[in-house]
């Protein structure tokens, strides 16, 4: 796992979540004779484990840049994102929103270390992208986090 912290996320009230995240199966399927990283099993294995932590999943409120969050509790968002890079640019400014107008405090956004399979964004694009919108356009406070696919189901 590789972890970055933004404008003051503290980690000491999301013990179980980073919990959940450190446990985290590595879903493959076989794609073109190759073994590849599965998005949607592992979609649903966050969505059984957060749910049973009171996590709301699919939180929608729509802003000008988007309409839903993956998981909503106390004011935090949990966004997995595995799909395409520009998903990330519309999750920041929809994120932005929300918390300008007081909607959420803080952030987990979780993705890929590297690309497999269907996965295209992965985490050094997301750690730049997000270098450049929250240190100069945003004091949101976020965990980005990066999976290692070293682990296979």
């Amino acid at each position: 796992m590789k972890y970055k912290y933004y404008n003051g996320f503290c980690s000491d009230y999301f013990k179980e979540e980073l919990e959940i995240i450190e446990r985290t199966p590595f879903h493959t399927k076989v794609k073109d004779r190759k073994k590849v990283f599965s998005q949607t099993p592992t979609n649903d294995w966050y969505k059984e484990k957060l749910i049973e932590e009171k996590w709301k999943p699919e939180f929608f409120k729509k802003s000008p840049y988007g309409e839903k969050c993956d998981f909503y509790k106390n004011s935090t968002i949990i966004e997995v994102q595995f799909g395409k890079y520009f998903s990330l640019y519309k999750d920041i400014l929809h994120l932005e929103w929300l918390y300008e107008h007081n909607i959420i405090s803080s952030v987990i956004y979780i993705t890929a270390c590297k690309q497999n399979g269907d996965s295209i964004l992965i985490y050094n694009k997301a750690e730049k992208a997000f270098d450049y919108f929250l240190n100069k356009k945003t004091n949101i406070p976020v965990l980005l986090v990066g999976l290692h696919w070293d682990n296979e189901v």
